[in-house]
């Protein structure tokens, strides 16, 4: 998978942002032990992610746990508004397979 093209831009030193995003894979279609391999907030498991797992991030950077946090739900918005688009792009079987999967982490949960 390609975790390590996330990363942050140095544009405005006082809130980064994210870089635009590329070379995405959807990791649970391909990754079959259960986890993304690096740790975010000790835990390599996608259902152990959540707002809070952002936290120490938003602790060393100028985010701040809170502001790590909105960060995190706000792209969370904005993926699960474009979601439909992968149907475009993915077979009908992965689409539903992650479509399903995305119910139940709790990342996406309110």
């Amino acid at each position: 998978s390609h975790q390590k093209y996330w990363a942050f831009v140095d544009w405005n030193r006082a809130a980064p942002p994210l870089s635009p995003l590329y070379a995405v894979l959807p990791a649970v279609l391909s990754i079959t032990a259960g986890n993304f391999g690096l740790k975010l907030s000790k835990s390599r498991l996608f259902e152990g992610v959540t707002t809070r797992s952002f936290e120490r991030i938003g602790t060393r950077t100028s985010y701040t746990p809170e502001g790590a946090r909105t960060r995190a739900r706000e792209a969370v918005d904005r993926i699960l508004g474009s979601w439909s688009i992968l149907a475009d792009h993915l077979t009908s079987d992965a689409f539903q397979t992650l479509s399903a999967r995305l119910r139940r982490l709790p990342l996406v949960a309110r």
